[in-house]
């Protein structure tokens, strides 16, 4: 997954918020750049939610102690379940795009490259921490899975597995918005 959500959001985000409708006012363009922007640190902020349970798992292991899929009372691990339901919010957040890139390429025919080249020169510099935030997110991520699956029992193991195909979901919807272009 290392930078795949990033791939997908810079295909996906980028055109929208360099394209804004001509003729409109600069507030209009300003707050679809924002949504844009708002739904980008969505993206970012549901991957740390995926990795934060993880990341108590082991951090509330006492040594020698490994993950389990089950908690004492036979219930699910609440840890797994919370990363599981976070994986599953970023796929159902990558299903829910398509509406980001119907808007993109309504507005890119209207915008002219000037404006585009204007546009990217005034939110470039934001836009480049935000995707620095949301790599540097997916990369926690993944340690902390590959922390988490090395600390886990097998039944354990086989949750984690379930939630590295939630996130190929994930990864899979932002991918079909990508390739559409």
């Amino acid at each position: 997954m290392k930078n795949g959500l990033l791939r997908r959001a810079v295909w996906l985000l980028t055109p929208l918020m360099l394209c804004s409708t001509l003729g409109c006012g600069t507030d209009e363009q300003d707050n679809e750049i924002q949504r844009t922007f708002t739904a980008l640190d969505e993206v970012t902020r549901t991957v740390g939610e995926v990795g934060k349970p993880l990341k108590d798992a082991v951090t509330n292991l006492k040594p020698g102690e490994q993950i389990t899929a089950l908690d004492a009372k036979g219930q699910p691990n609440p840890n797994l379940k919370k990363a599981f339901e976070a994986a599953e919010k970023l796929r159902k957040e990558g299903e829910n795009l398509p509406r980001f890139k119907e808007l993109t390429d309504r507005l890119e025919t209207r915008t002219t490259s000037e404006h585009r080249k204007e546009l990217a020169a005034r939110y470039q510099t934001r836009l480049r921490d935000r995707l620095k935030t949301l790599i540097g997110e997916e990369n926690k991520l993944q340690q902390e899975l590959n922390t988490a699956e090395a600390r886990a029992d097998e039944a354990a193991r086989a949750e984690i597995d379930r939630i590295r195909t939630k996130l190929r979901e994930a990864r899979e919807a932002f991918e079909v918005l990508t390739k559409e272009r």
